[in-house]
């Protein structure tokens, strides 16, 4: 049985961008359960050096053991996959010869425990790595209604998210939101017509601002060209339109100064197979670039 429980998202396809032979160094930013990162280093050059970063001790310690075959090519980082810079000069790593980001939630968090899943009941926690920095009920009772309406319109797209964010402020003053159940009762409190999409949006917009996550993506895409060496691929695999967006426009203003050359016009998307067998891969974007010579 495996004890990380993860489906790797188009791992044909993004193997398949990373050459046979790849030799030098590769970043993985987002580890998991090191499906990728195992598929890219399988056919890889006995030279490739890979550092993998998850902010999930638990993703990391199964990692170990997952990727123990590579030995001393293994570099493994507990830390956010935006301070890779430092994490590459504390090992002497000038360039890399790939890259690699899934910027998906991975089967491991939608535990119960975690509280990222509006389905399961657990704490309101919602943070990738759970040892540090504030719980999505911390978050909810630091900021303002005014800063709770800008994350619930601008990271889950929700209309008219004033009402639902007094909501929550008055609630968590009272003492309560401490479970996702809690959570998920006072939306169908505030609006008993929504559904599925709509509760799948609140949390996501929680756990967006929880993890900083698209200030996480814009920092990572500032930094890496410069750490690209000629000819080295970036694959980024996005799961909603707001991180799909930033990708897309990044990429795009790259090839218009001559940074990268574009991999796909348009992103690569899952077969109508793997969404049948895992039906999570179905917002899956996949796009990459080469960094020209």
């Amino acid at each position: 049985m495996n004890p990380f429980p993860h489906v790797a998202v188009l791992a044909t396809e993004t193997t398949e961008i990373f050459s046979p032979g790849l030799s030098g160094a590769i970043l993985d930013g987002t580890g998991g359960a090191g499906d990728h990162i195992a598929l890219i280093t399988a056919r890889s050059s006995e030279q490739l050096t890979a550092v993998v970063f998850d902010r999930d001790p638990e993703a990391l310690a199964h990692l170990k053991v997952r990727l123990a075959s590579l030995g001393d090519r293994l570099i493994l980082v507990h830390a956010n996959f935006a301070d890779f810079p430092e994490i590459l000069a504390e090992h002497g790593i000038e360039k890399l010869s790939g890259a690699i980001l899934d910027l998906g939630i991975s089967s491991n968090h939608l535990r119960p425990d975690r509280g990222f899943s509006y389905r399961e009941e657990g704490p309101l926690d919602m943070r990738m790595d759970f040892s540090q920095g504030d719980t999505a009920r911390e978050l909810i009772q630091r900021a303002s209604a005014e800063e709770l309406t800008h994350i619930l319109e601008m990271y889950g797209e929700v209309r008219h998210g004033e009402g639902l964010a007094r909501a929550m402020k008055q609630t968590v003053r009272g003492g309560g939101l401490q479970t996702t159940t809690d959570l998920v009762d006072l939306i169908r409190l505030e609006s008993p017509s929504v559904g599925a999409k709509f509760m799948s949006r609140v949390f996501q917009s929680l756990r967006i601002a929880v993890n900083g996550e698209l200030q996480n993506l814009e920092r990572f895409l500032d930094a890496i060209p410069a750490y690209l060496a000629p000819g080295g691929r970036l694959a980024i695999i996005s799961f909603h339109s707001l991180e799909d967006r930033l990708v897309k426009h990044t990429f795009k203003g790259w090839a218009r100064e001559g940074i990268v050359r574009l991999g796909t016009k348009k992103p690569i998307v899952p077969t109508y197979e793997e969404v049948c067998a895992n039906k999570r891969s179905r917002s899956a974007r996949l796009r990459w670039v080469e960094k020209e010579g």
